[in-house]
């Protein structure tokens, strides 16, 4: 007989193998007794690390309350909150992204066709969807942290989680009402019921969808249901592949072996060996291979073809943002995510190992995506390096934090806490400013009817301070003001370059004809222009929708003064330009 101090555990009466609980000491009471009987109260399992779902003590059903802390079924209230939570953001989610989505669509459909008479149509390519994929993507990553065993508020580690892994978190808020409902055991059952999940987030979003269509306050797209689809995998991927794994992965506790994703259950036994072979080996091998491998394989077969009407409404979702050279960067982000996953799951105990890989992985991507520049927007490349930096900074901090908690450092682990919390906090806030306002920059008419409104009933207040009259100025007059602007500045300068070229043509100099767009006040790429000879007459004309498509930052004037290399004349092209609205007009008078 072995009589265990408080903090240590063994599995059997045989077990020679004593281990201490290092990811809460308190749920191990010690004492004479083994196995589940020296758990404090609602915990089982290896380590004590689970809950009593089933009742196996007789003490009551406990399930997840916080990370490796338990709660009696009938008395866990936050999981009614967590459940409604996690429900309201997804839908909420699916339709911003969506819709703005089918919207940047159509705007890129449109102006291709008008690109046929002579127009270039400037659209800004960072829209609400793209906003909420790269928030979405640093949030799955940076929920990496919860599983350095980080002394930080379970309420943060929990909300994190929940935003970046949403049907893991309403599986573990369900379990109490899952073991009512199936015989099926719960590790295999969350599988199934994060499945179910995705099926109805997909349901919720047709049904509305279907309801806006039939008020026709919008028109039925294709683009609706493979964006759909495509949104709804690449944000829940993650949680399946994730739970998945953690079922074929095991540990080695008091010499036995423990299904990794609950380590209540023994690994070495012929019915989860039923289970791998029947369900985890082939849903992971369809959810981390081939539907991957069949986005990549859509997308590149039309990749000579990216700006079709219906290639951009079936796969518009994977390459919208980005150009055209890296149309397989989506998968490129699900291949990260899976790298990262696979390590979290192999190396979990091991945090050092751990971090250390993951790091490899975000410095990878991140150089890649330095050198390639994937995104067609500057602000985009800018905005997905930051989250790679945050994020890897973040988990090479935390890592220290562990050990530093370890050797009681405090002098180390709370300037690091101040360090994550000022860095993810920034990024944050930065980021839900961006979607609110991509967002809102869509209904500016609804927003100028407000602002009449305010103005009417409270004009005296809004004139005496040129602040708020400033606040409340309509997109109207905000657009009459800077197309004002813009002919004074067309008006002073066009005489001037009337005289460089006709200087240009009287001294018989080459004077290409350039046209240089600026498809966003953040891009920063320079490409090439490409020339196109019409009659003998080179027109290089550069277009965002066109694949050979050029962004310059800014025009260079040193250019017009290049040595003479031949004596062609090359004639001025006019280009006329549609704003925003006047596409949004167009759209909607070709649908009618």
């Amino acid at each position: 007989m072995i009589e265990l101090r408080s903090g240590y555990w063994r599995a059997y009466y045989y077990s020679q193998t004593i281990e201490y609980c290092y990811h809460l000491i308190q749920n191990c009471q010690g004492g004479w007794k083994p196995g589940d009987q020296s758990c404090i109260l609602g915990h089982i399992g290896a380590l004590c690390e689970q809950c009593d779902l089933y009742n196996i003590i007789g003490q009551g059903s406990y399930s997840v309350s916080s990370k490796y802390s338990c709660g009696n079924c009938d008395q866990i209230i936050g999981n009614v909150l967590t459940i409604f939570f996690i429900s309201v953001w997804t839908l909420i989610s699916i339709l911003m992204s969506v819709s703005s989505t089918v919207e940047m669509i159509e705007e890129f459909i449109a102006g291709l066709r008008l690109k046929a008479f002579g127009f270039t149509v400037l659209i800004k390519p960072a829209s609400t969807a793209i906003f909420i994929k790269v928030f979405t993507n640093y949030l799955q990553i940076i929920s990496t942290i919860a599983t350095f065993q980080l002394q930080v508020p379970s309420g943060l580690a929990s909300i994190v989680n929940s935003v970046g892994n949403p049907i893991e978190s309403m599986a573990y808020s369900l379990d109490c009402f899952l073991i009512q409902i199936t015989d099926i055991e719960i590790i295999y059952f969350r599988i199934i019921w994060s499945l179910l999940l995705a099926t109805s987030y997909i349901k919720a979003f047709f049904i509305i969808q279907g309801i806006q269509i039939l008020t026709k306050s919008i028109k039925y797209n294709t683009a609706f249901v493979s964006t759909a689809l495509i949104y709804v995998f690449i944000y829940l991927q993650p949680n399946l592949i994730g739970g998945l794994i953690s079922l074929i992965s095991y540990r080695i506790i008091s010499d036995e072996y423990w299904i990794q994703g609950n380590v209540s259950y023994r690994y070495d036994t012929y019915q989860h060996a039923k289970w791998l072979v029947s369900f985890c080996f082939p849903l992971l091998l369809l959810f981390s291979i081939l539907i991957p491998l069949y986005f990549w394989y859509g997308v590149r077969k039309n990749r000579g073809q990216l700006n079709k009407t219906a290639v951009r409404q079936k796969w518009g979702y994977l390459y919208n943002e980005y150009k055209i050279h890296a149309y397989y960067w989506e998968t490129i982000k699900i291949l990260q995510k899976e790298l990262i996953i696979i390590v979290l799951a192999y190396y979990d105990d091991h945090i050092a190992i751990k971090a250390s890989l993951v790091f490899l992985v975000l410095f990878g991507y991140s150089f890649v995506t330095t050198s390639q520049k994937p995104y067609i927007s500057g602000e985009l490349n800018y905005l997905d390096t930051q989250s790679t930096i945050v994020c890897a900074v973040s988990i090479i901090l935390g890592s220290s934090i562990n050990t530093a908690q370890k050797s009681n450092l405090v002098e180390i682990v709370w300037p690091f806490y101040i360090i994550i919390g000022i860095l993810n906090a920034y990024f944050i806030i930065k980021m839900l400013i961006k979607i609110l306002f991509a967002y809102f920059d869509k209904l500016h008419e609804q927003i100028d009817k407000i602002k009449e409104l305010i103005i009417k009933f409270f004009p005296n207040l809004i004139q005496k301070h040129p602040f708020i009259k400033e606040l409340f100025e309509s997109r109207k007059k905000q657009q009459a003001r800077v197309k004002g602007r813009f002919a004074k500045i067309k008006h002073h300068l066009l005489p001037q370059a009337k005289q460089i070229l006709q200087y240009k043509k009287q001294n018989n100099l080459d004077l290409p004809c350039k046209i240089k767009t600026i498809l966003s006040e953040f891009d920063e790429d320079i490409i090439e222009p490409k020339r196109e000879q019409n009659n003998g007459i080179n027109l290089g004309v550069n277009s965002p929708l066109s694949p050979e498509s050029n962004y310059d930052k800014e025009a260079n004037v040193d250019s017009l003064f290049k040595k003479p290399q031949s004596s062609k004349v090359y004639p001025e092209l006019i280009i006329n330009y549609l704003n925003q609205d006047s596409l949004k007009s167009s759209i909607h008078q070709s649908q009618s």
